[in-house]
């Protein structure tokens, strides 16, 4: 009776300790996770015979003052018969020489045979007189030609002088390259130390530099020569500008060009206008009067804006008029009057057009194409209504039917910038040279920079913790602010925080479960139309990656770590929500449970277990 009782405590003591081991092992086990001489000598010869040995000579003077020798006279007496002879009327001998001082009035004689071999003498015995020499003008044009428009010439001498105007010349010292000598009128003493003299120009249509004026043969009261006076340098410019050349240059302008500068009046001081030119439109056709002239005073062009655009049938007959007087140079000559047919030459009439024109991006920058049926030499490109490129940026290239292809390469922001936007493009105008077209309305794009890849906005779904192996996974604001998200590209993976496990979803228009459209801007992963399933217990992280829809694509993704634990009902996760060192613990307590109560019912047996 006794051995059957500790029979079946024995099996009880066992059983309770093996479920105990078994409990505890299962919940241990539960989850693991940028620049004169005069003569001295007045040398006459006698007619007769030569007077003797030794000859006087007196000096009478005329006047009031003593010390003044108006008119001298020289009587000359025979040396033997006394100094109140009775004159000879006889030629002084070659090389009879005498010197007259001007102080004393006296005079010295020398015969010929003294003279030989005796060197003439020296100027030593003239008064050491010069003559400042100035003018009225330094320069002789049409304004001070002709009569009543004389140059006046003053010379100063430094005593008194023998006031004989005809005497004295006047001529231009330096007169090769002149056309004519100027006349010398009104030649005059005005006190007896100034001389002066008008000189007359003649309009000879010429202009000389260089030229000076000289006067000579004024003689002091003895009756010497003084020095030539010679005034500084002047120029004689009686020369009228011409117009040279009368071309079109633009499609209603027409440009002179005058051989040398000049100004609207005759003061040089005014720029040209167009009232100082007339237009004679012969042909009643295309342009018929001048709008207005760009010109600076001074230049020797000057460009004439007609009132519309010059035809074909315009040339060589409609003509540039300029009236008499209206245009000058410097020196005040005038421009004749004339009539100037325009050159002859044939228009281009014909309007480059274009082929093609477009603007891509390319990375950060915009490049700008176009093509046009013939060779341009202006144009504008503007970018977003600025003029940003002009016709000397653009890159020429001749194609292989004769046409010309043109690019611009913009770069937004600058080199180091940012300049993701959206620009619109426009080539604003060409031109051939003759004609400019207008084009900015019919070649215009608009061309959007995008160097930066999509964005996210946060993890809607699942909850953490989920309670299903099969969450729906959610993913707000994915989108691109410039460009559209590419539907392909979206990929979604689904990895272990801890683990090696890693699932990618890919491509939402063809994968089962995965779902992305531009218009939510949602990614979205039903795992439970998919044949993965996740794991009890375990932790996982979530990854979603797009690229734009854009010429040059750009990618970009976000991980959001630790997104969600799996925790499904009835799971031994329940019973505390514990983790992996929870479950441990848990099972070494009932472990130590199962082993007292073993414990319990062996005592209670007593002697008889």
């Amino acid at each position: 009776m006794m051995s059957g009782k500790r029979k079946e405590i024995r099996t009880i003591v066992v059983i309770v300790l093996l479920v105990s081991s078994i409990f505890a092992g299962t919940v241990t086990m539960a989850g693991v996770g940028a620049a004169a001489s005069a003569d001295v000598f007045s040398e006459d010869a006698f007619e007769n015979n030569s007077p003797a040995d030794r000859m006087t000579c007196n000096i009478g003077a005329s006047g009031s003052e003593a010390s003044r020798v108006d008119e001298p006279s020289i009587e000359l007496h025979d040396a033997k018969k006394g100094e109140g002879s009775k004159p000879e009327n006889r030629r002084l001998p070659d090389n009879f020489a005498f010197g007259i001082s001007s102080s004393t009035g006296s005079a010295t004689t020398t015969n010929a045979a003294d003279q030989k071999g005796v060197a003439r003498a020296t100027n030593s015995t003239l008064p050491n007189t010069g003559g400042t020499l100035t003018l009225s003008t330094e320069e002789i044009s049409d304004d001070n030609t002709g009569a009543g428009n004389e140059v006046t010439v003053k010379v100063t001498y430094d005593e008194v002088m023998a006031e004989n105007p005809a005497a004295v010349t006047v001529r231009p010292d330096v007169s090769d390259d002149l056309t004519s000598t100027p006349s010398v009128v009104n030649k005059r003493w005005s006190d007896s130390r100034t001389f002066k003299a008008d000189v007359r120009y003649f309009d000879d249509n010429e202009d000389v530099s260089g030229v000076k004026l000289a006067v000579d043969g004024a003689r002091v009261l003895s009756g010497n020569r003084t020095a030539r006076a010679v005034s500084t340098t002047y120029a004689v410019d009686t020369a009228n500008p011409t117009v040279q050349t009368v071309e079109v240059t633009a499609p209603s302008e027409i440009t002179l060009a005058f051989d040398e500068g000049v100004y609207a009046n005759t003061d040089d001081t005014d720029a040209l206008t167009a009232s100082e030119f007339g237009y004679t439109d012969a042909n009643s056709d295309g342009a018929s009067g001048i709008h207005s002239v760009s010109h600076t005073a001074g230049d020797a062009r000057a460009v004439l804006i007609l009132d519309t655009e010059i035809t074909n049938s315009d040339l060589g007959t409609d003509t540039i008029d300029v009236s008499a007087g209206t245009i000058s140079d410097a020196a005040g000559n005038t421009v004749a009057a004339g009539s100037h047919r325009y050159a002859d030459e044939t228009l281009d009439d014909v309007k480059p057009r274009v082929s093609s024109f477009g603007a891509t991006e390319s990375g950060a920058r915009i490049v700008i194409s176009f093509t046009v049926d013939e060779q341009l030499s202006s144009g504008d490109i503007t970018i977003d209504g600025s003029s940003t490129y002009r016709y000397t940026d653009w890159n020429e290239t001749v194609t292989g039917d004769g046409s010309y292809s043109y690019t611009v390469t913009h770069t937004p922001g600058g080199e180091d910038g940012s300049g993701d936007g959206t620009y619109t493009v426009a080539l604003a105008s060409i031109g051939d040279g003759r004609n400019t077209v207008p084009l900015e309305e019919t070649t215009r794009t608009n061309v959007t920079v995008d160097t930066s890849g999509p964005t996210f906005g946060s993890l809607k779904s699942p909850s953490d913790p989920t309670n299903t192996t099969t969450p729906t996974i959610r993913v707000d604001g994915v989108s691109d602010g410039l460009n559209a998200v590419d539907e392909t590209t979206v990929t979604v993976t689904i990895s272990e925080t801890d683990g090696p496990s890693v699932t990618t979803f890919s491509d939402a228009t063809t994968t089962t479960g995965l779902h992305y459209r531009n218009d939510t801007e949602t990614v979205t992963l039903y795992l439970s139309q998919t044949e993965t399933s996740l794991r009890d217990g375990t932790t996982y992280d979530v990854t979603v990656t797009a690229i734009d829809d854009d010429e040059s694509p750009n990618s970009n993704s976000k991980r959001f770590s630790s997104a969600f634990t799996v925790d499904t009902p009835g799971s031994n996760s329940e019973l505390s929500g514990a983790g992996q060192g929870d479950r441990s613990e848990m099972g070494v307590f009932v472990l130590i449970v199962g082993v007292l109560v073993a414990y319990y019912l062996l005592l209670t047996a007593g002697s008889d277990f």
